[in-house]
């Protein structure tokens, strides 16, 4: 919830001029036809403000010279891996078999490297909200599981 916000702040707080037209015109060129004119009238503010935000986390990596390693992907792909299996024992057991299944997992279903780009997205966006969350006062606030129901429900796009 507090990354959503975060989301939220810097979309709703930073200008960037970002044509409409234009933009409409290049999601639906670039998205082998899955965006139509009808996705585009429901959901081109959701689009418009994805966009920004990555260009926000984009500049945030620039200023802190945020980068993602190849180790560190794989490093989380094993942690991901040996959670799924009951631990880390399991890399101990499979010894240089554990290598393979890492790899196999990062190329993803298709061979593609689906497994590699989430994982790399992920960690480069938890350095890039603890870049954020370190310059910002966070203030905690108790609510009842009902509340943050609510909350939650109204933050939904």
């Amino acid at each position: 919830m507090l990354e959503h916000e975060i989301q939220h702040y810097y979309v709703d707080h930073t200008k960037v001029n970002m044509p409409d037209g234009f933009l409409k015109t290049w999601l639906k060129a670039t998205s082998s036809g899955e965006v139509t004119d009808e996705v585009l009238e429901k959901e081109f503010n959701s689009y418009r403000d994805n966009i920004k935000w990555d260009l926000v986390k984009n500049k945030i990596a620039e200023d802190n010279n945020i980068k993602v390693e190849e180790p560190e992907v794989r490093e989380k792909a094993k942690q991901v891996i040996s959670e799924q299996f009951g631990g880390p024992a399991i890399a101990d057991q499979l010894g240089d078999k554990f290598d393979g299944i890492v790899t196999n997992y990062l190329a993803g279903k298709d061979g593609k490297g689906e497994n590699y780009m989430r994982t790399y997205n992920q960690l480069r966006n938890d350095k890039i909200m603890a870049i954020v969350k370190g310059n910002i006062t966070i203030t905690e606030k108790k609510v009842s599981l009902d509340e943050f129901k609510k909350m939650a429900e109204s933050h939904r796009h």
